[in-house]
């Protein structure tokens, strides 16, 4: 009995005791930039805005396509090339009293809300004064409770494409992240916003905490077999 109720308690733990492990902040310039590049995933997808919002089970409020807009400035490859400047591609933005986007991630459709997701931050300021402000991210679960979040001040005053200030932001969390809200903290009557490169999925390996837990626990069983036929 005492065995059964020990094996249970390790299993218990190894089930909660998995989380957030911290939001990530990275440079970006292309795809391949994306600390979720060298994961296995059961599912992934990145929407890159070039053909509208589309990918599955992603939807997007508080902006809009920046497609025409001689402003526009997207992740830097998506023109074709790495050269500095991200205004021939198509991001998602807002100009308006403290902007905020949110990108929100349907189970419904997922099947599995994801357990990696990120956006990469292109451009924002304090409007007309090519200031930069505070812009903070925060990731939320299935039920709307806040996982993780972060303020960073971005941006290089400078509004013609420039990519070298552009910033992936990201979570990875096994509880699952059902939207990312970015928000200016900004005290103008006017700020500007603008993101790119959503991208989500599942991993499909274990997350390396939970494996140490399930392996404890199968050691411990092993050890506790072997005490038990002990003579």
């Amino acid at each position: 009995m005492k065995f059964r109720l020990l094996f249970t308690v390790i299993i218990a733990a190894a089930c909660t005791s998995v989380g957030s492990a911290g939001v990530i902040v990275s440079p970006y310039l292309q795809s391949s930039d994306s600390p979720f590049s060298a994961t296995s995933f059961e599912y992934f997808f990145l929407e890159d805005m070039e053909d509208g919002i589309n990918s599955t089970g992603l939807s997007a409020t508080g902006g809009g396509l920046t497609n025409g807009n001689p402003n526009r400035d997207s992740v830097d490859a998506d023109d074709g090339s790495v050269d500095g400047n991200g205004s021939g591609g198509v991001s998602y933005a807002s100009q308006m009293p403290n902007p905020t986007h949110n990108f929100t991630f349907s189970s419904t459709i997922l099947g599995r809300l994801p357990t990696h997701a990120g956006v990469v931050w292109t451009d924002g300021a304090k409007f007309g004064l090519g200031e930069p402000v505070p812009v903070t991210f925060s990731f939320f679960d299935g039920a709307n409770v806040l996982l993780d979040s972060t303020t960073l001040t971005l941006g290089d005053g400078q509004f013609t494409g420039q990519t070298a200030e552009d910033r992936f932001v990201g979570l990875q969390s096994s509880l699952g992240i059902s939207r990312i809200q970015i928000s200016t903290n900004s005290s103008e009557t006017y700020a500007f916003l603008e993101t790119d490169h959503v991208q989500y999925g599942v991993a499909a390996v274990p997350e390396p905490s939970t494996f140490a837990f399930f392996t404890g626990a199968a050691v411990l069983l092993s050890f506790l077999r072997k005490r038990r036929t002990k003579p």
